[in-house]
Order: structure tokens, then C-alpha cells, then sequence
């Protein structure tokens, strides 16, 4: 049932406990006995011998736990670097099962030089909605972009 079901996508840069994060919602769910630990190599989600080894997920894992009624799907992505000094380029995209709706989410930075970095993001919202008796309906209807956003923006770190 969609209804009593959430998705949960936990992306960060690296090191940022992404992996511990998830270990500790599955053991306070109930869904593993024991917490589990990434420098001990003891982590559900990090299942493959170099993860265990290098303490770093290469992997992305999905796991499952219950919590008050609810069927919690959550998905440990995986460390992610820059693709070099300079240049870096995110992008995310979720899609709310509970309210018929895509969130995107993209977001590119370049370092000019040390310390000035320019940053252009854009952003949108998605939804199933339909135009019924002079308001909207969501859940029902075509999906239409309802909401979007751009940004740009130059920072400078000055050193003395």
C-alpha cells in the first residue's frame, strides 16, 4: 500500500556518514540486532569485501525496516567525488509516491581560481494535478511543472 509506504534517499559528500546513518535507522527500527559500524566492517549496506576493506561505500545499497506503521525504503548512495578540482556537477531527482510529485534538484559550481567559486543551480516541481471547479486537484490529471527556480551566485574567499 503506497499510502503507509516512504522512500528516503540519503545522498552527502564523503565521509559525511551517509552509511551511519542508515545502520542506525535500521537498529533503531528493530530491523538489525546490532548496530552496525564502518570502520568494524560490520555494515549491512556495505556488502561488498573492498567496501568492508576500505571503509567507503562504492556500492549503492536499498534496504527495508518498519517504523509505526510505515514501510520505510531507504537507499545508501554512494561516495561521490569531484570530477576534478575545479568542476563540480550534482543532480538529484525524487519522486514523492504520496503526493504525485517530482522534485529535481541540479546544482554545478566551477572554481575560478583558489577560494572564488561560481555556483548556477536550478530546481523544479512536478505534480499531477488537474483544474477542476476553479481549484486545483492533485493527485489527478496530467503531471504539469508547477514550480521552478534558477540561481546563480560568485563567492570569494579573501586570505590574509
Amino acid at each position: 500500500m503506497l499510502a503507509r509506504t516512504r522512500n528516503l534517499g540519503i545522498l552527502a559528500h564523503v565521509d559525511a556518514g551517509k552509511t551511519t546513518l542508515t545502520e542506525r535507522i535500521l537498529y533503531a527500527t528493530g530491523a538489525t540486532y546490532k548496530r552496525g559500524e564502518v570502520d568494524a566492517g560490520t555494515t549491512v549496506t556495505d556488502f561488498d569485501p573492498q567496501e568492508r576493506d576500505r571503509g567507503m561505500t562504492t556500492f549503492s545499497a536499498a534496504v527495508s525496516c518498519s517504523w509505526d506503521g510505515y514501510q520505510v525504503n531507504i537507499i545508501n548512495t554512494k561516495t561521490t567525488y569531484q570530477f576534478t578540482r575545479e568542476f563540480f556537477l550534482r543532480a538529484i531527482v525524487q519522486y514523492d509516491s504520496s503526493r504525485s510529485r517530482v522534485l529535481t534538484d541540479s546544482l554545478l559550481s566551477y572554481e575560478l581560481r583558489p577560494g572564488s567559486v561560481f555556483y548556477l543551480g536550478y530546481g523544479s516541481m512536478i505534480e499531477q494535478r488537474a483544474f477542476r471547479d476553479n481549484t486545483w486537484v492533485l493527485g489527478e490529471g496530467a503531471f504539469s511543472q508547477s514550480q521552478r527556480g534558477f540561481f546563480g551566485k560568485v563567492s570569494y574567499l579573501f586570505r590574509l
